[in-house]
């Protein structure tokens, strides 16, 4: 299993992932709108594309998480690794939001376990925050 950059053969295994009903039910739209200038990683095991986590510019200067594991996936530990080896690429400092749908709270409760903090609420989503060490 490892990270590492996302490029144009993994676009097929993203679109697949962000097709599945249940990624389409338990995240926001903005998970569907890459950006040109984002930065993207995926998780790869056998070969096989598990999940991707990317970063969108954000207007703020810092970036917009979108990432989401395959569902066949779930809760085994994909996500933990992607996410934390995908910020270790970023530079020390950088600040990362990332909104969730509501009722998601394993969303929440995830995210907030690796260090992002809630700061608000828009009227689509709870929004987190946090600053990459």
């Amino acid at each position: 299993m490892r990270v590492r950059p996302a490029q144009a053969r993994d676009s097929e295994a993203i679109r697949d992932i962000l097709d599945h009903p249940i990624s389409r039910a338990f995240s926001p739209e903005s998970a569907h709108q890459a950006t040109e200038s984002a930065i993207c990683y995926v998780i790869e095991s056998e070969d096989r594309v598990l999940g991707f986590c990317r970063f969108d510019p954000h207007e703020d200067g810092g970036y917009e998480l979108s990432m989401l594991v395959h569902p066949e996936h779930h809760n085994k530990g994909f996500g933990s690794f992607l996410l934390d080896g995908s910020l270790k690429e970023l530079s020390s400092g950088t600040r990362i939001r990332v909104e969730v749908v509501p009722n998601n709270g394993a969303a929440l409760a995830f995210l907030m376990g690796r260090g992002f903090t809630h700061i608000g609420r828009t009227e689509h989503a709870d929004v987190l925050e946090m600053v990459t060490p």
